[in-house]
Parts: C-alpha cells; structure tokens; sequence
C-alpha cells in the first residue's frame, strides 16, 4: 500500500515524490493486512479499516474508520 497524505488545501504533507509505504503481509477473505492498516469487509456494503497510529516506543493507538456504500 502505498499513501500520500494532504493538507486541507491540497498541498502534499510528505515531500513531492515521497509516499509512506506499508508492506502487505496477508490477505483472506474478507480482509486484508498491511502493515499498521488492516482492511476488513464488515458486511455486503460495509468496509471497516483498522489503523496504528503513532507507535513511537510502543505507544501506537488503533483508530476505526468505518464506510458504508451509498444508496443512489
């Protein structure tokens, strides 16, 4: 997984042609692990995703962003 990360104005946190890297480390039905993100699909139109969050000396925190397909 390769991930770039923007300000609110579009303007690239990292350098120009840097991109934070996670390494794939599994994949089973239904889910997919990188490392520090997991993505799971929770139901038929649901996708929940896992991430580490700091992990400076251990301190590393799991935030859940949860997404639901639209009805249209």
């Amino acid at each position: 997984m390769r991930l770039k990360h923007f300000h609110s104005d579009l303007t690239g946190r990292e350098e120009k042609d840097a991109v934070r890297s996670s390494p794939l480390i599994e994949i089973s039905r239904g889910e997919v692990y990188f490392d520090g993100m997991t993505y799971k699909r929770t139901a038929k139109d649901s996708l929940t995703v896992y991430l580490a969050v700091g992990g400076k000396k251990g301190a590393a925190r799991e935030v859940v962003f949860e997404y639901r397909r639209k009805s249209l």
